[in-house]
């Protein structure tokens, strides 16, 4: 009984302080992450990278994107639906047009220091840092290390 109530414990301190469990509800990160999948996220990192797909928070809710850009970089968008950082268009690109959100920001955008500009692969879903702007450190939760296909389970 006791090595039960010690493995309850350790689970409780992982998943509490260590990592984070989430089901996506959309396919804002599709092809990537489809609605119904489930993410593992590790929450003891304070360095993200360009290309990192990371779980964040905003208005109190939990969404999944992918880092494109970090301090200092300048985010634009071409007229044919290309998103250029520093001018260059990433590394990693999406088979998705991608365009600026109406009530957003102005671009070019240049990120502020010690933020992140997330954006969805789903560029059509544009509630990401093209409406939201760059997010701080403390709004991201955790980098995703584990993809979960439970959906229709």
């Amino acid at each position: 009984m006791l090595k039960i109530l010690v493995v309850i414990l350790l689970a409780y301190l992982l998943f509490q302080y260590v990592f984070g469990l989430m089901i996506v509800k959309t396919n804002h990160m599709s092809p990537a992450i489809n609605a119904g999948d489930g993410v593992l996220y590790y929450r003891l990192t304070d360095r993200y990278h360009i290309n990192d797909v990371v779980v964040y928070e905003i208005d109190n809710t939990l969404k999944v994107g992918r880092i494109v850009a970090q301090g200092d970089d300048e985010v634009n968008f071409t007229e044919d639906g290309g998103l250029l950082v520093n001018g260059h268009p990433p590394e990693k690109e999406v088979p998705y047009l991608t365009y600026p959100h109406s009530s957003g920001p102005n671009f070019p955008y240049k990120v502020p220091k010690n933020t992140y500009f997330i954006l969805n692969d789903y560029r059509e879903e544009r509630l990401d840092s093209r409406y939201y702007g760059a997010l701080p450190i403390n709004q991201i939760k955790g980098k995703i290390s584990t993809l979960l296909r439970v959906r229709g389970i």
